[in-house]
């Protein structure tokens, strides 16, 4: 566009170096108009003409200058020219008759300045051409330049992005091991608070806990913890402003086990019934495992059918349990090892007002609950005391002798039947083993005791005679069966044991007694036998 520009004003200055006489030829327009004839004036010398030449040259020049030096794009005025394309251009008058009008030749170049001055649009082909231009004149060290300042750009960018995507990865790091360590701490409180909450516990144990007046819910908590009742007394306490049970607590003494539940030790600690009273109970030498379950029942420390199952198998809670093994033709597998003695148990006082409780109720609920744990307490005391007072030295008796320990207490528990005295025990007891050691002669004990047990003990759990029923009764019943029964008919005390492992050194085979006086009488032979039955008034019975 400039280059245009250039060529009609160098056109114009040469036409008026020649003075006018030869004017460029314009540009077809495309509507033709007539030129407006000038006034005629008188015409001036070449001399002027060379003066205003150079006028006008140095006009352009300063035109170009001005063109160079001023900013690439400008905003234009209200009253601008019209904007024309490149190949738009706006007609330029014709002026045929130049020579004639030749001191008009200003007019004329006044005119073709204003078609050089027209501001033209730059089309998208001519910009590509300026910056082609521009390119072109751009050397090469700015080139190397230029693309160095691009190089460094990109691995700048390369650089923070990779320091962005590592900062990423150890902040997604750190965020998945504070996580994981967040979950293991979190979850060792939660299994900790559960396990709590339930009372499931390794240790089973039991405590007497004294509840002082006035205690609140933070007290007991302490109190309870110092006692390994409980290990979070806050969440105890917690529990209680959750649950609605804090402060109202009963003083007075409770017996606690560690395997009690939140709730239960909130009920039991609350409750006027659930204070305890010990009672002092003699287990009699000779009872039997039901009738021992009977007698704490009927002092209110626990439900016979509770204390039951802790004597109807094995538990395997200590070492002479061990010596032991199931039989089927047992009645009660840890019958003779509740050992006579006199104990302290722990009474549940609802049992005492057993029948004014709503069957279902919370307090009747807790009542069940401490029976079976007052029963197992109970029957863990009697079989430790039986644990501690069996020795090395009676188990090696036992071992000398050929007999079991099951064997013993069975002979011992018939001993402990038969004899009237202690005493008559060791002599009881050398006939039962005389007939064993001679068994050929003598196959059978034949102790009325024993037909006792099958009778009271056995037969009444029986609706019918069944077979389970009649296997009772014939290992049990020393007339039918051969040698030493199933197992023991009752619990024996320490003499009668004693009496089975240190007899007296008899030829006895027989003894009888007399009922009304307790005396008795022994015989070595059949005949002599008889003649004591007559003695002591038994003539006729068999009875030995």
């Amino acid at each position: 566009m400039e280059q245009k520009k250039n060529d009609e004003v160098e056109s114009l200055a040469a036409f008026l170096h020649t003075g006018g006489s030869e004017l460029p030829k314009a540009p077809e327009p495309v509507k033709k108009q007539e030129a407006v004839k000038p006034a005629p004036k008188p015409k001036q010398p070449s001399i002027n003409a060379d003066k205003d030449l150079n006028d006008i040259l140095f006009s352009i020049e300063n035109r170009k200058k001005s063109h160079q030096d001023a900013a690439p794009v400008a905003v234009p005025e209200p009253d601008a020219p019209e904007v024309y394309e490149e190949d738009e251009l706006p007609d330029i008058p014709e002026y045929s008759n130049f020579e004639e009008d030749n001191g008009h030749y200003d007019d004329a170049a006044t005119q073709m300045m204003n078609v050089v001055n027209i501001p033209v649009k730059k089309t998208a082909s001519a910009e590509k051409a300026v910056a082609e231009y521009d390119d072109e004149e751009e050397t090469e060290e700015e080139k190397e330049e230029r693309k160095e300042l691009r190089e460094m750009r990109i691995r700048y960018e390369k650089q923070r992005q990779h320091a962005r995507t590592f900062a990423f990865i150890l902040i997604g790091a750190f965020l998945c091991v504070g996580i994981i360590f967040a979950s293991i701490y979190l979850s060792r409180y939660i299994v900790t608070y559960a396990l709590d909450l339930t009372g499931i516990v390794t240790n089973d144990f039991r405590i007497d806990v004294i509840i002082p007046e006035d205690a609140d819910t933070e007290t007991v908590a302490a109190i309870l913890s110092e006692n390994n009742i409980i290990s979070s007394p806050k969440f105890f306490t917690k529990f209680g402003e959750l649950t609605g049970k804090k402060d109202e607590f009963i003083p007075g003494t409770y017996t606690l086990s560690s395997t009690m539940s939140y709730m239960t030790l909130f009920s039991t600690l609350q409750t006027d019934i659930y204070q305890e009273k010990i009672v002092t109970i003699r287990i009699v030498e000779g009872m039997t495992a039901h009738e021992i379950a009977q007698l704490l029942e009927e002092n209110c420390v626990c439900f016979a059918e509770d204390f039951e199952k802790y004597y109807k198998n094995i538990q395997n809670n200590y070492d002479f349990e061990r010596r032991l093994s199931e039989s089927s033709s047992k009645y009660n597998q840890l019958e003779g090892y509740l050992f006579p003695d006199t104990y302290e148990f722990y009474v549940i006082q609802a049992m005492e007002n057993i029948k004014e409780l709503e069957e279902g109720s919370e307090e009747a609920l807790a009542m069940y609950e401490n029976s079976a744990e007052n029963a197992e307490e109970a029957a863990k005391k009697m079989y430790k005391n039986f644990n501690d007072k069996i020795t090395r030295t009676m188990y090696k008796q036992m071992g000398e002798m050929n007999l079991t320990l099951d064997e013993v207490i069975t002979l011992a528990s018939m001993v402990q039947k038969e004899a009237a005295s202690v005493e008559d025990m060791y002599y009881v007891a050398s006939v039962f083993l005389n007939r064993i050691r001679y068994s050929e002669a003598y196959p059978k004990l034949e102790s009325d005791v024993t037909v006792l047990y099958v009778e009271n003990e056995i037969k009444p759990y029986f609706t019918d005679t069944s077979a389970k029923y009649t296997r009772y009764a014939n290992a049990y019943n020393t007339y039918t069966c051969t040698g030493i029964p199933a197992g023991p008919i009752c619990n024996p005390g320490l003499d009668a044991i004693d009496a089975v492992l240190n007899s007296a050194d008899t030829n006895y085979f027989f003894f009888c007694a007399n009922e009304e006086t307790g005396e008795v009488f022994y015989a070595e032979t059949q005949a002599h036998h008889e003649e004591n039955l007559v003695l002591a008034g038994l003539a006729g019975n068999g009875d030995e």
